[in-house]
């Protein structure tokens, strides 16, 4: 596999919390359902730790024989109002990403990488989410397909774009798969609030 640029990876993980971002945007808050009681619920660590495997695993079987990168994209707090309608640390939404930096032989399409990790998904019980979004925010031409799972607290959400090649001289582009994993807005067990 030939080197990237470590630009790149730094604009993958920006483009992984850009998504997320509009992807959640200020409706997400569906853990907010909760019964009220402290303590009641589950966290976002058990929430993490329902989906994550099954994004490893599906993004694995879709691009069998290229290592992964393991991206984790931390917590963001989304708990109780302050004065200031900011929010506090007694629930977080926690996310984390897979990403592939795919060689130019792979020809798949962006559609076409984003249905390979769907239809494994699929196998482990996960369904298609409709979205207002099906490209990712800057990559028009590529392609973003969000995925839930009964029971689950959370998503799954798998984006895929073409990126030229900027070293060497053919001018080639490939594919960069992101499959990213966010769960809802969850109790945190540490809150001492």
């Amino acid at each position: 596999m030939s080197t990237r640029p470590i630009l790149r990876m730094s604009a993958a993980v920006a483009l992984l919390g850009l998504v997320s971002a509009c992807s959640l945007g200020g409706g997400g808050e569906s853990g907010s359902g909760d019964s009220g009681k402290k303590g009641s619920g589950p966290t976002y660590r058990q929430a993490m730790d329902a989906m994550y495997p099954d994004a490893l695993a599906a993004t694995k079987a879709a691009v069998p024989g290229i290592e992964v990168e393991e991206l984790p994209g931390g917590n963001t707090e989304c708990g109780g109002a302050d004065v200031l309608d900011g929010k506090d640390a007694s629930k977080l939404r926690a996310s984390a990403a897979i990403r592939i930096p795919l060689e130019t032989s792979d020809t798949r399409t962006s559609r076409e990488l984003v249905n390979a990790v769907a239809d494994q998904l699929a196998k482990r019980q996960w369904r298609k989410d409709p979205s207002e979004r099906t490209t990712p925010p800057g990559h028009e031409d590529g392609a973003l397909l969000q995925m839930k799972k009964s029971g689950v607290r959370g998503l799954i959400e798998i984006t895929a774009f073409p990126t030229p090649e900027e070293s060497g001289e053919k001018g080639e582009t490939w594919q960069t798969l992101l499959t990213n994993v966010i769960t809802d807005c969850l109790r945190n067990p540490e809150w001492k609030g």
